[in-house]
């Protein structure tokens, strides 16, 4: 295993980011079960990075990491954070960094997590400055949805002063419950929209009910958003719930739909990405003329390449990887040669077959080509992150059952907060592993434990 692991650390110099390399380490240290070596290399990685707040998040990762191996260091860890935030000035920061925190303690320690609640919302009242003041309810209020506390989300989003961020910490949490199939739903996007309608501005007013309609879409709603598009007054709002809907339709291959409304989007740039992220479910359908049309008609050669690229990755979930790589042969641009190798490469693994090393070669060798550092070092994080589930995939196969059964036992055990955290941290691994049955076991787990947490909770 450590020869395995060690293929994929060699690729940590080519991430810039400290933060970036944490994902990597954290991931191997979930799937090798604390391995003592990736330990060592995560206390050495959180010590080079500057800022306070990173840092602290980046130990949280550490402690999550090794949870399953060592709960003793997981909450050693836990206290390290705590201890660590105390010594920040920003309230801000703090009130952010303490939000993390209590995400971790809530499955374990309901008393710790009152009293973290308790300074979160001290600090948060302390902000002077409304900006800041608003960026930390909202990102406690993320962290309350993370970790399934739809109630306690809901009480924050009411005591938000500022009615378009009111709106929009609705609109997420209605999105949450619609896409577990919750009739709250309902209610809570009324909220939104109510909040937004208190908004002065008319252009700012109609955009913000865009935002919240497009979240509506994008939980699979899409007749509701596609009736409320044509009492939008503004034609950027209208525009914004037109890409939602079109996306949501791709993702679930209506096809027809899709394409009849991407004709009534007059920006050039976003029909030609809309119209290149089409091609993967045209291939999936079986439409071939169709998708190479597509492509033909894509002049601007980076749209080309993203079409390119969909199609060759929709082609190796197909099961058809000659012709994938044939279509890989077209691809210019670097970042989406060496995105669709490693994607390819995985499915060709996932399938029991041969010369998946030989594509993940191919796709180092061209993300070493990439001239934009921000995206060199992205493309090197994904295919670390890929070549981890393949390299340890026995491993990997072992904590995803884990998960399972430790949800379960929580669950059991009349503890359904952890039981959800154990499901999403194996959802988390069984996506980047493209393992689409136990992606989809792991996500019905969670909307049924968040079906079962909402009962009772009105929004009034």
């Amino acid at each position: 295993m450590e020869e395995k692991i060690n293929e994929i650390l060699e690729l940590l110099p080519f991430i810039d980011n400290n933060s970036e390399k944490m994902k990597i380490i954290s991931t191997l240290l979930r799937i090798s079960h604390g391995d003592q070596q990736l330990l060592s290399l995560g206390f050495d990685t959180v010590e080079a990075i500057g800022d306070d707040l990173t840092r602290i998040q980046s130990l949280l990762s550490l402690a999550t990491a090794v949870k399953d191996a060592d709960v003793g260091l997981y909450k050693g860890l836990l206290q390290m954070a705590i201890n660590e935030t105390k010594k920040l000035a920003n309230p801000k920061e703090k009130a952010m960094a303490l939000s993390d925190i209590a995400v971790e303690v809530v499955t374990f320690d309901e008393t710790l997590v009152l009293k973290l609640v308790e300074e979160i919302l001290t600090l948060i009242f302390k902000i002077e400055l409304k900006e800041d003041k608003v960026a930390a309810v909202m990102y406690f209020l993320r962290d309350l949805l993370k970790s399934e506390d739809i109630e306690g989300a809901i009480k924050v989003a009411k005591k938000i002063s500022d009615p378009y961020y009111r709106a929009i910490a609705f609109s997420e949490i209605g999105k949450a419950l619609a896409e577990a199939g919750i009739q709250l739903y309902l209610s809570v996007f009324s909220q939104a929209l109510k909040s937004a309608s208190e908004i002065e501005n008319f252009v700012m007013r109609e955009m913000t009910f865009g935002e919240i309609i497009s979240k509506l879409a994008e939980a699979g709603k899409v007749d509701e958003s596609l009736n409320l598009i044509e009492k939008l007054r503004v034609k950027e709002a209208q525009i914004q719930v037109l890409e939602s809907v079109i996306l949501r339709l791709i993702s679930a291959g209506n096809l027809t739909k899709a394409l009849n409304l991407m004709m009534l989007i007059d920006d050039r740039k976003k029909k030609l990405k809309l119209r290149a992220l089409s091609v993967s479910a045209l291939i999936k359908a079986g439409h071939y003329e169709e998708a190479l049309k597509i492509v033909e008609s894509l002049k601007d050669q980076i749209h080309k390449d993203l079409a390119l690229s969909e199609m060759s990755i929709a082609l190796a979930e197909k099961g058809e990887f000659e012709r994938a790589l044939q279509v890989v042969g077209h691809i210019r641009d670097g970042y989406y040669r060496g995105r669709a190798f490693s994607v390819i490469g995985l499915e060709l693994f996932n399938r029991g077959r041969d010369g998946y090393q030989v594509l993940f070669e191919k796709a180092i060798e061209e993300a070493k080509t990439i001239k934009n550092q921000r995206l060199r070092s992205q493309l090197f994080v994904d295919i670390a992150l890929r070549l981890a589930t393949v390299n340890l995939r026995n491993q990997l196969l072992d904590f995803l059952n884990r998960k399972i059964q430790n949800a379960e036992e929580s669950a059991k055990g009349g503890n359904l907060e952890r039981a959800a955290r154990e499901y999403k941290e194996g959802l988390e691994l069984s996506e980047i592993a493209r393992l689409k049955e136990y992606s989809e076991h792991f996500r019905n787990r969670i909307y049924e434990i968040r079906r079962k947490l909402v009962e009772g909770i009105e929004v009034s």
